[in-house]
């Protein structure tokens, strides 16, 4: 009998009872049973389910289905033969559950979705009335998962064209799979856009549009006053070789971008752009759009925006004012002016007031505006440097495009940067240059994510995204530089100078922050000013008022004395004030805070009496204040009501203390020590 006796461990023996041991010994069979994720699942006889956790010499060692909701119950069975019984170690914490009619139910979604082309939507419902408890423990989206990833893996076959491809999509054997939205019954596929060109029918590309969905929203759709529309190259597939681009057409609803239309193009004509803005004014739901007050803001592309006035000619036509950027830093460039912006702080002035002038109304864009700074460029004396970017504004800005083509003012939104962040999320889901039904599959993911977050706008659920905090604040500061103009607070330079701080940025980043300049022309600035306001020119060309320059001494060497700070130095241009001075141990006399604030004091009062004097208007001032730390934010506040603006408010004065005061410091301090 000992010689028979079976050797095992200790620590692991099989639990139960003398018959519960007799009932594993007479050799229950278990059985493997498909998993959520394609795993296989292992059950015993009592229904209690495992999943592999290693194989050792002969046996898989396993360990309950549940382990990671708190039960430790360990089991093993033989590797052959796959049906061995299963040994129990210890004991299970919980009753068994409905894991073998889980794994029959998935096991049946698998197999009708890959031999049938019925929606995955259909075929979940018709297993929930067969597998009722399975359906309660398999949330819906895993269930249609598993249809998909079936499905994926058996593709259509690769299309020659566009046209081969929407062929496909319509087909008798990959309709049921192709045609329709994800877990939706609304056809995704609308057809292609045909033109008739020369007497033939031209093939111009596929429209997938969920219309189902825009009837469904369409009362708060109609509330929607913007359409933005933009392209994109980078997702396209990479076979058929005829797709261009794909273009996304969106509405503008509780601040957020809902994408409603995507083309799938294979050319950049008018021919094609007609034919997808005719589709989108008759084909959509009658009533959808009141045209006469939608506002399109698209790129400043020829053909499209010469279509969209052609097909909507009611609607109001903007240029999306990142584009504008774009090409006035374009032209820069590659016209050799970046150096000189950087150099010449009188070639920057001018080409910032012509940057920031579509933030003013269209009467400040007309081309007597744009005379008036011509005029402010000779007086500086630079006209021959920024003669031909001066032309290139005249010629395509203002005679082409037309002011009204790209002004942005009183708009609340005036790009289609959220386009472009869709974009960028379409780079991120969709992949670069794809297959081609991965293309397809992913984009119909993406309309099924925008349906559900479209959805959640509607019944007031918050949808995180990016784009929405980055347009409120550029929408807030735009509000509040306009409020500022509308009740007196600022007068149209300071507006221009408020707005100006929106883009600054990517201005300083393109071509180079503002240079510092050694004189201040004020009558300048205030006589533009003036003709900005709308006084008649004769006025101004009558002020007969010499130019006004600061009296900036050549810095002087440092006085043959030890200044000890009194503080350490605080705000801005600490790292300046703490650099030492000759030889390495005479810190400069700026280094005493008392003397910088004392010059800082003397240069702004002296500036302020100079302007006075130019404009021979009395000044109130409401106390000049240092120009450190978060103070400097009061020299942005414009005087009182109907007296001449600060200083400060003017293009450049924030130039005086940034980059002047380095030049002036030693001197106006030693005099007053």
């Amino acid at each position: 009998m000992a010689d028979e006796r079976i050797e095992r461990s200790r620590s692991r023996s099989p639990i139960g009872s003398n018959e519960d041991t007799a009932f594993y010994e007479k050799g229950a069979s278990s059985r493997r049973i498909p998993g959520i994720r394609g795993s296989m699942v292992y059950a015993d006889a009592r229904g209690y389910t495992y999943v592999q956790n290693r194989v050792s010499t002969n046996r898989r060692q396993l360990r309950c289905l549940r382990y990671e909701q708190g039960c430790r119950s360990t089991a093993s069975m033989l590797l052959q033969p796959d049906n061995a019984p299963i040994v129990v170690y210890h004991q299970h914490n919980h009753h068994q559950g409905h894991d073998i009619e889980i794994g029959a139910f998935l096991k049946t979604l698998r197999q009708r979705g890959s031999a049938e082309g019925t929606t995955a939507r259909t075929i979940f419902e018709e297993q929930t009335r067969i597998f009722p408890n399975a359906t309660m423990e398999v949330q819906t989206g895993q269930a249609l998962r598993v249809i998909r990833y079936v499905r994926r893996r058996s593709s259509p076959p690769i299309p020659e064209n566009l046209r081969a491809m929407g062929d496909t999509i319509q087909s008798l054997t990959w309709r049921n799979q192709l045609l329709y939205c994800v877990d939706d019954e609304a056809p995704f596929f609308n057809g292609n856009l045909e033109y008739i060109e020369n007497g033939k029918i031209t093939f111009g590309g596929l429209l997938f549009v969920n219309l189902q969905l825009l009837q469904r929203f369409k009362p708060y759709i109609y509330g929607s006053r913007v359409l933005a529309v933009d392209g994109t190259f980078g997702v396209i597939p990479r076979t058929p070789g005829d797709a261009q681009q794909l273009v996304t057409i969106h509405v503008v609803l509780d601040n957020i971008s809902v994408p409603v239309v995507y083309a799938l193009l294979n050319r950049r004509t008018e021919n094609v752009y007609i034919k997808l803005w005719q589709f989108i004014k008759s084909d959509f739901p009658q009533g959808i759009f009141h045209w006469e007050n939608i506002i399109i803001i698209a790129d400043f592309e020829t053909a499209m925006r010469n279509d969209i006035q052609r097909v909507i000619p009611e609607c109001h036509m903007v240029g999306c004012w990142f584009h504008y950027s774009q090409s006035i830093v374009r032209f820069i460039q590659t016209h050799n002016m970046s150096r000189l912006t950087m150099s010449n702080h009188d070639v920057a002035i001018i080409v910032r007031m012509e940057y920031y002038i579509t933030n003013s109304s269209t009467t400040l864009t007309s081309p007597a505006r744009f005379l008036a700074i011509t005029n402010l460029a000779t007086r500086m004396g630079i006209l021959d440097l920024v003669a031909e970017f001066l032309n290139y504004v005249r010629n395509y800005w203002i005679n082409i495009i037309r002011p009204e083509g790209f002004t942005i003012y009183g708009l609340k939104i005036w790009t289609n940067n959220y386009v472009e962040s869709f974009h960028s999320m379409l780079g991120s889901t969709i992949g670069h240059h794809p297959p081609v039904w991965t293309f397809y599959d992913r984009l119909r993911s993406v309309e099924a994510r925008v349906r559900r977050e479209t959805w959640q706008i509607i019944s007031g659920q918050r949808v995180q995204r990016s784009i929405v905090t980055s347009r409120d604040v550029n929408n807030r500061i735009l509000a509040d530089a306009l409020n500022s103009l509308r009740s007196g607070r600022y007068d149209v330079m300071a507006y221009l100078r408020r707005v100006a701080y929106s883009a600054r940025g990517y201005l300083d980043r393109e071509i180079g922050p503002l240079p510092s300049g050694n004189t201040i022309n004020y009558i300048h600035v205030f006589k533009l000013n003036y003709i900005m306001i709308g006084l008649p020119t004769e006025i101004i060309r009558d002020l007969d008022v010499q130019d006004l320059r600061l009296n900036i001494q050549p810095r002087l060497p440092a006085p043959p004395m030890h200044v000890r700070g009194v503080r350490r130095p605080r705000g801005r241009g600490r790292q300046m004030l703490e650099r030492p001075g000759p030889a390495g141990h005479i810190p400069r006399v700026a280094d005493n805070l008392n003397a910088f604030e004392m010059v800082e004091e003397v240069v702004l009062q002296q500036a302020v009496e100079e302007t006075a004097r130019v404009v021979e208007t009395p000044v109130r001032l409401r106390g000049v204040r240092r120009a450190r730390g978060r103070g400097r934010r009061m020299l942005e506040r414009p005087g009182p009501a109907g007296l001449i603006p600060r200083v400060a408010d003017n293009l450049n004065a924030f130039e005086i203390l940034d980059g002047m005061v380095e030049e002036v410091v030693l001197h106006q301090a030693v005099e007053k020590l």
